[in-house]
């Protein structure tokens, strides 16, 4: 993968702002043929965070046939808003390369939607309560969620200045069509604490559903990220690689 392949171009303007996307394209790339492709959502609460977060990953993934897509989203620290309008953005960009998706040489029905912390949650609810049902909307193939801020508990149950605040939370809504998915989350979570995303795994299990989860023991937030432990980063990438070549994606 070179860095010739890394283009940047707007996907919409929102409350008159500009949004783009980082899209990285396999080195054989060409637009008539119609690969898979992969959104990943950065995290940060809603209130911080860049696409550039996912650009290890990005590259990783492109130079294994896939196209990579890494939308920016509405933040507070940016924009002063809320959930409300990263979910609303993260829901638009999906709808919007799922329309467009043959100029991007992706098959439509072969995008798989990933996420992490407050961006899995974003993923998820994609795949779950997509905003734009109405319009016939095509769910993910699958998920990719790195400690996801899911199955929140409720507010009093224990402090948290992070994710209170949420738009949908995808644990809580009906999972009976909840597509496949791996979860990858440090025990050591202070910020999600796993036992919210065990309960959640086991609902999920519970009904049928397709998951995979990976604890990785004593780590906690962010700890997939390549600055923090090369390690981790590079089993994630093995986990999630295996995870779609076994189910064909």
């Amino acid at each position: 993968m070179n860095k010739n392949k890394f283009v940047t171009i707007e996907y919409n303007s929102s409350n008159k702002k500009k949004l783009s996307v980082n899209i990285f394209k396999p080195l054989d790339w060409c637009s008539n043929q119609y690969r898979s492709g992969i959104i990943l959502f950065h995290g940060g609460g809603f209130k911080i965070g860049s696409p550039e977060r996912f650009y290890n990953q990005s590259l990783y993934f492109a130079s294994k046939g896939y196209v990579v897509f890494v939308p920016e989203y509405r933040t507070q620290s940016k924009d002063n808003t809320g959930p409300y309008e990263a979910t609303y953005d993260g829901h638009y960009f999906y709808n919007w390369l799922t329309k467009k998706s043959r100029q991007f040489g992706v098959d439509k029905n072969k995008v798989i939607v990933g996420g992490a912390s407050a961006g899995a949650q974003i993923a998820a609810s994609i795949a779950n309560k997509n905003i734009f049902e109405s319009q016939n909307t095509i769910k993910p193939l699958a998920l990719i969620l790195y400690n996801p801020a899911i199955n929140i508990s409720p507010k009093g149950k224990k402090r948290d200045q992070f994710f209170r605040d949420f738009f949908i939370d995808p644990a809580k809504e009906c999972l009976n069509n909840f597509p496949p998915c791996i979860i990858l989350h440090g025990t050591g979570d202070d910020i999600i604490p796993i036992d919210w995303v065990s309960e959640f795994v086991r609902n999920l299990e519970g009904l049928g559903r397709d998951v995979v989860f990976k604890e990785f023991l004593n780590r906690g937030h962010g700890f997939f990220n390549i600055n923090k432990r090369d390690k981790d980063y590079k089993k994630c990438n093995e986990y999630i690689e295996f995870f779609l070549k076994k189910r064909g994606f």
